[in-house]
């Protein structure tokens, strides 16, 4: 990002959601968030958060003692979803079915998008294979595309995995690409995994300007995934935090922080949206 070029962004304010990864549905901080105005991304891999009645009565009770909040689903990622799968597997039909239940859940309780991981987090990319898991990635997506069109919503591809772990699928160029490639998909930018990867991310996101949907907000050293509070680690969000907020087409922000590593959770969140919004 050029020195300059926030005087040429037009102002906006997104919501900030805050992710359900630390929380179950009865923690006192839920209700502490909404009163502030955050809003949710459902967490599916979570036994709590998996009932989709008793989230939806949940999200409906919390709309009328708090007003309206935005909502989107992280689909499940820990239990082993992969779409680089053979499509003839038992596995990859698996993946499917667990992400056709996330865009229904999405229909039900009008999420803005639903986050989907293209691979599972051990899925070992070597030089080898990688050009076929890709194809089989982007021949995937459109079945998801025509699911969150049905259900009102968005998909949502996040960029995941490190070279560190040789478990990165696309690289930058080839994380941009893949939008080129397969239409109707939107990006979700984590911005601790880019800085793990040492992606230049003011490049990202000038490229996918149009396409992004929403961010990952969280911090880490560069070394390892670790999710903590905007400024507790090594990413210069001072940076580039202008153009996050005013310059994409995102519809909103999400605030994925490790409650363990922060003492008082309802505080760090909301030191993040005093720092996200002096920014806008």
């Amino acid at each position: 990002l050029e020195k300059g070029d926030h005087a040429m962004i037009e102002k906006r304010e997104l919501p900030l959601l805050v992710s359900t990864i630390p929380f179950t549905p009865e923690s006192k901080e839920i209700e502490k968030l909404l009163k502030e105005g955050f809003g949710l991304e459902i967490f599916l891999d979570w036994p709590q958060w998996c009932d989709e009645y008793e989230i939806e009565e949940k999200i409906k009770k919390w709309r009328k003692d708090y007003g309206e909040f935005p909502v989107s689903i992280h689909a499940t990622m820990i239990e082993g979803p992969d779409l680089t799968d053979p499509p003839e597997s038992h596995t990859y039909q698996l993946t499917l079915a667990a992400f056709h239940r996330a865009f229904q859940f999405a229909s039900l309780i009008k999420a803005l998008h639903v986050v989907i991981h293209t691979h599972g987090h051990h899925t070992l990319v070597t030089e080898d294979i990688k050009s076929v898991y890709q194809e089989r990635v982007k021949k995937a997506l459109p079945l998801l595309v025509k699911w969150a069109k049905d259900a009102g919503t968005e998909v949502g591809v996040e960029n995941i995995g490190t070279e560190k772990n040789q478990t990165l699928l696309f690289n930058d160029k080839e994380y941009i690409q893949l939008f080129e490639d397969v239409k109707g998909i939107r990006s979700l930018i984590d911005i601790g995994h880019t800085h793990l990867n040492r992606w230049n991310i003011g490049k990202v996101i000038g490229k996918l300007e149009d396409k992004i949907i929403s961010y990952h907000l969280h911090d880490n050293y560069g070394r390892d995934d670790n999710h903590y509070p905007m400024g507790k680690g090594w990413i210069p969000w001072e940076d580039f935090i202008g153009r996050i907020v005013n310059s994409t087409r995102a519809t909103s922000l999400v605030l994925e922080f490790d409650n363990e590593l922060a003492p008082n959770p309802v505080k760090s969140y909301l030191k993040a949206k005093k720092f996200i919004r002096e920014a806008e």
